[in-house]
């Protein structure tokens, strides 16, 4: 079977879906990447797709109008891709893929539904392309005039079936797929980060692994954390991905328990899959969701996850 993945192939989450795919006998892969319009063979170099000369120069371009689509609630997204759907079109005729994977609904989903490609086209929903991105009515408008062009649709959650019925979508050739295909293996092999057992000096470590997210709220885990104070000492907490130049950081730093706590950058899958082998709760506290891969990492990693509430998570924690 022949896979034609359009995607970014940045992405961690994108790069799962590629090298699972490729791991499975008798499928050939091949992607375009919706950033540069790239085209790969295989999930090796997908985290760098450096280009040069005119390519470079048009590349960044691109990238400047992808920015402003998304500040346009997606508005520009045809005009964003223009250069990587070119490509997408040309390589579906050139490689006859059976199948032409559209990573996420709201940017390549949109991007491939909006032009005549040879095989048959599959999107994925993500966990807040329904919930926070298809309330924007432009947005709404967007996915539902483009709903009947899928013939197939992916989700990590119960949840986004059903919603996709409502936004238009045929459900007859869908699936759930929590994890992008699988968690990778390191997650259950990584040894604890010697650096947060150092932090925490025998304390239990509350871990926070998302960044800044518009739907994630890192703030309230601070002001648990700053009241639980009140009553015991024995834990530390470390919050991943938090930009040195964010609000969050300045008051991580001003906090009443900043002894205790410890802020990092953006990290590499390896060096998180030891921050999480290190750390006893993994709390994520989010107002829009799937089934959040920093989840299902974190339980591999032998971190126990505490979540917000939502409708797809319990759905998934009562059948899966």
């Amino acid at each position: 079977m022949k896979v034609l993945y359009f995607l970014d192939s940045t992405s961690p989450i994108a790069q799962d879906w590629v090298s699972n795919a490729s791991a499975s006998p008798g499928v050939d892969v091949r992607v375009v990447c919706s950033r540069t319009g790239r085209i790969l063979t295989s999930c090796s170099g997908m985290a760098s797709t450096a280009v040069s000369g005119t390519s470079a120069r048009k590349s960044r371009r691109l990238l400047g109008q992808l920015k402003q689509s998304r500040a346009a609630n997606l508005y520009f997204a045809g005009r964003a891709f223009r250069h990587a759907r070119r490509v997408l079109v040309a390589e579906s005729l050139r490689f006859r893929p059976d199948i032409v994977h559209a990573l996420r609904l709201t940017y390549e989903g949109l991007a491939a539904s909006s032009v005549r490609i040879s095989g048959t086209l599959v999107v994925s929903i993500w966990g807040n392309d329904f919930t926070l991105h298809g309330a924007r009515s432009i947005t709404r408008q967007l996915i539902q005039s483009h709903a009947n062009r899928f013939e197939g649709l992916t989700a990590d959650c119960d949840r986004d079936i059903g919603l996709a019925q409502l936004f238009g979508f045929s459900v007859s050739h869908s699936v759930v797929l929590p994890g992008s295909l699988g968690v990778p293996d390191l997650f259950f092999t990584s040894k604890p980060s010697s650096m947060v057992r150092d932090f925490a000096s025998g304390r239990r470590v509350v871990l926070y692994p998302r960044g800044i997210r518009p739907y994630a709220h890192p703030e309230t885990i601070l002001s648990a954390l700053e009241r639980l104070s009140e009553q015991r000492d024995d834990f530390g907490s470390v919050f991943v991905g938090i930009p040195l130049s964010h609000p969050l950081r300045d008051r991580i730093q001003a906090s009443p328990i900043s002894d205790r706590l410890l802020t990092l950058p953006p990290l590499d899958r390896a060096t998180l899959s030891e921050v999480m082998a290190a750390s006893y709760l993994a709390v994520s506290p989010t107002s829009h969701d799937g089934t959040p891969n920093s989840v299902l990492e974190s339980i591999s990693a032998g971190c126990l996850p505490v979540v917000s509430r939502l409708e797809s998570i319990q759905s998934g924690s009562r059948t899966r």
